[in-house]
């Protein structure tokens, strides 16, 4: 019950992928990081912010906090610096849902096709899981939290042993707070054909039970950056014949019914201005 997430944390990283054209439900949200995007101004402002609320935060718990939120998996190189430069030590916890079910939620919520709500899913699981290295204590999968809440509870108490204590009755709180009633998005409402998603989505499933990772698994994580290293050319290819087309012909319509500033269109990055 509930979704948990920091309001400040959501605001700088809302801010940063918003200032890096990559807002995460928008048209380019499932592009590659922009090259060079952690030296840029706008995560250098970002670091700072962070690093705030995380040594703010901190203090206020006496040194153990944590957080929740999705942004986080992509963002996670500079999460890395964040921590190191607030003196913190990080543990990674993965949390998985079915493809499927991401997908009908993106859709029902955001207008979001399932192809790109897939894609979407992958590059947070994929990165996620890449980035946060030897410091991923435990994946744990949300249908296997609905299905039974007292065995995830102990998973996540034996995760998290190492640095703190948590009490029977703080369990059976967490336990608690598991609501059925409130999956709105199931994973059966469609099924996902894309191999790719259902291989990661199986892999990290064996991780929540835990079980050793596939192989198939291992290599997928360790070169799927090449494969979107392929596409990026022709992500940045912004050109479109058809609207190239449709701005040439309103601009002549502009320039033949009136004074040539009134209507002038021009491409830019995916988007006509006036």
């Amino acid at each position: 019950a509930g979704f948990w997430e920091h309001a400040g944390i959501v605001a700088v990283q809302e801010d940063l992928l918003a200032a890096l054209g990559r807002v995460w439900h928008g048209p380019a949200g499932t592009h590659p990081l922009p090259a060079g995007w952690l030296e840029t101004a706008p995560a250098r402002d970002a670091r700072a912010r962070l690093v705030q609320i995380v040594s703010e935060e901190l203090a206020r718990t006496h040194g153990v906090w944590g957080f929740k939120d999705p942004r986080t998996a992509r963002l996670l190189p500079l999460w890395q610096s964040v921590f190191a430069e607030a003196g913190a030590k990080p543990e990674y916890i993965l949390s998985v849902r079915h493809p499927a079910a991401v997908c009908n939620s993106l859709s029902k919520r955001n207008g979001m096709d399932h192809a790109r709500g897939q894609l979407a899913w992958l590059l947070s699981n994929l990165d996620g899981y890449r980035d946060a290295g030897n410091a991923l204590r435990l994946v744990i999968d949300y249908d296997m939290i609905v299905a039974d809440p007292r065995r995830e509870v102990a998973r996540l108490t034996r995760a998290l042993s190492s640095f703190m204590d948590i009490t029977a009755d703080q369990q059976a709180a967490a336990v608690n707070r598991v609501l059925p009633s409130m999956r709105r998005s199931g994973s059966g409402e469609k099924a996902v054909p894309n191999s790719v998603s259902r291989s990661v989505h199986e892999g990290l499933q064996e991780l929540a039970r835990d079980q050793n990772a596939d192989p198939d698994f291992v290599r997928l994580v360790a070169t799927y950056r090449d494969m979107e290293d392929l596409f990026t050319p022709w992500i940045r290819d912004t050109r479109s014949p058809a609207l190239d087309w449709a701005i040439d012909f309103f601009n002549m319509l502009a320039s033949c019914s009136g004074p040539r500033d009134t209507l002038k269109l021009r491409r830019g990055a995916g988007a006509l201005t006036a």
